[in-house]
């Protein structure tokens, strides 16, 4: 679409890829997303997010990476846990 000279975006929304990953940092899975921010498409991962079946995730915006979560948790947190 072009409007006075300068193009303009029919979609204001970027398109983020999603790498979910196992326990040895390998992609068991990739999903695109559309959403207008960072923030959204990090929420909308979050929920998304099945800790028992992966190890975590990664957003990326084309060549950035927008967030990396892992579901780590070390020896010292399940006892935390515990006590």
């Amino acid at each position: 679409m072009r409007l006075h000279g300068s193009y303009v975006s029919i979609s204001d929304m970027g398109l983020y890829q999603v790498h979910f990953v196992d326990h040895g940092g390998n992609v068991y899975h990739t999903e695109y997303h559309e959403c207008d921010s960072d923030g959204a498409v990090i929420d909308a991962v979050t929920r998304r997010n099945t800790p028992t079946i992966g190890a975590g995730f990664e957003i990326w915006d084309k060549e950035r990476l927008v967030h990396n979560h892992r579901n780590w948790h070390s020896d010292a947190d399940e006892i935390n846990e515990l006590s």
